[in-house]
């Protein structure tokens, strides 16, 4: 007596205070596309996936400054540690009626030991290694594309489990609903067990027992509660917002036919999944490889405009300008070309291969997820029905009790299986909201 009579006013103070702190202002209706549409603009993964896209396209701008010519400056300071001689033998520069020869006689020219300083500069424009440069570049814009499946990716996933928390929170809420209904039952039956119990047709066990279970309905709203405001936290930190803003969810349609046919889903996750474009993407970015490796076979052969000049350093030329063609080439490198070609083309025999079981992996994934809808669909069916059946039971009982004409374990058995009949309701629509969000990620939708 004393235990259950504890039990309610603490449960009873839990309800006061949670009552006093519950904002009594309007709360934002969310519906579940909204929190969709928050949760891809605003979401922190989101949001970090996306930024990979940037990092591919400095890529792309990055490969092209590749095909533009190349400036190089070399400048070099430095101390002489022995005089430079130049020794010019007489007549070098050639011998002349009425002069002579000059020089008359070798003449010696040194540049004593001070600093010195050679600018080098050269301006090259790469010329067959245009090929090359370009199939990089397309490599970089593959790199680009699989960024953006990757980001399309997580959207999805993330889309996924919003819908998923959204759907905990119905449940919970629907729960809510229900326990808060059986609290008005228990307190009528509290109500009119207490007369029974004044009249002496009733035991005043009856009466504990009675209100026990009050007890216990009010313990499992709390608890409800706080359930529902921890997923609504885990709601708001998917959406990328501020963890206690409040709101209310609005119901979804519930267990409806889907529309699809089976081969009309596969086809749409064919055409939708991202996983199959990013293995195509792959497979793509292999050929890429092939032709590349390939390219390195071409001789280098570039423009080049150079330019030196050396200070300081007597009787050599101060500026020294030529333009030409430079030709780099490897022509033998003991097979590593023919390797490394050999090693790309199985690469790409091997994307291609995982693209073919993405392909067959995503099929069995819709196929398995589209059986799954159609069996929760049916058993939430089974679970109304039952839900009905048990609600008219106890409706008739309750009726009967009011007439003295059942006993009150009568009732109180016929309020479990109620409860447990609710229970098994809301467990099958969840499973059904979870099965449908499944399906529309298999089918590769946000």
């Amino acid at each position: 007596m004393r235990r259950a009579t504890a039990l309610l006013a603490v449960v009873l103070l839990a309800l006061s205070a949670w009552g006093q702190d519950t904002p009594q202002a309007s709360v934002e209706t969310l519906t579940l596309d909204q929190a969709v549409a928050l949760a891809t603009q605003n979401n922190r993964q989101v949001k970090s996936s996306a930024l990979g896209v940037e990092i591919s396209q400095e890529g792309v701008t990055a490969a092209r400054t590749q095909r533009l010519p190349v400036f190089n400056l070399y400048v070099l300071e430095s101390q002489l540690l022995a005089p430079v001689n130049f020794l010019v033998q007489e007549g070098q520069f050639g011998t002349y009626p009425g002069i002579g020869p000059i020089p008359a006689t070798n003449t010696n020219i040194t540049t004593p030991l001070r600093p010195t300083t050679f600018i080098y500069a050269t301006a090259t424009q790469p010329l067959s290694q245009l090929h090359h440069i370009n199939l990089a570049i397309e490599e970089q814009k593959v790199a680009v594309d699989l960024a953006r499946e990757s980001v399309r990716q997580e959207r999805q996933s993330i889309a996924d489990q919003v819908k998923q928390a959204y759907y905990s929170i119905l449940q919970s809420q629907s729960a809510l609903d229900v326990a808060q209904q059986t609290l008005k039952f228990n307190i009528e039956l509290d109500q009119l067990t207490d007369r029974y119990v004044a009249q002496e047709v009733a035991l005043k066990s009856d009466s504990l027992n009675v209100k026990a279970q009050l007890a216990q309905t009010k313990y499992q709203i709390v608890t409800l509660q706080d359930t529902l405001q921890t997923q609504k936290e885990n709601l708001n930190e998917l959406l990328g917002r501020e963890l206690r803003t409040p709101f209310s969810v609005q119901a979804v349609p519930e267990a409806a036919a889907y529309e699809l046919d089976l081969e009309g889903a596969q086809r749409r996750a064919l055409n939708q999944r991202p996983e199959i474009r990013q293995a195509m993407l792959k497979a793509k970015q292999t050929q890429l490889d092939v032709r590349v490796q390939k390219s390195l076979s071409i001789p280098d052969v570039s423009a080049t405009v150079t330019y030196l000049s050396p200070f300081n350093v007597d009787f050599v030329p101060k500026n020294i300008a030529s333009v030409g063609l430079s030709l780099s080439w490897q022509p033998y490198d003991w097979g590593y070309k023919k390797s490394g070609r050999a090693q790309k083309t199985l690469t790409s025999r091997q994307a291609e291969l995982a693209l073919q079981e993405t392909r067959q992996q995503v099929l069995v994934d819709v196929d398995n997820h589209f059986r799954k809808l159609a069996d929760a669909r049916i058993l939430v069916q089974v679970n109304q029905m039952t839900q009905r059946t048990e609600q008219e039971k106890l409706r008739v009982v309750m009726n009967q009790y009011k007439e003295r004409a059942n006993l009150l374990k009568d009732v109180l058995q016929e309020q479990a299986s109620l409860a447990n009949a609710n229970y098994q309701y809301q467990q099958a629509l969840l499973s059904f909201w979870t099965a449908k969000a499944d399906l529309e990620k298999s089918l590769g939708e946000e």
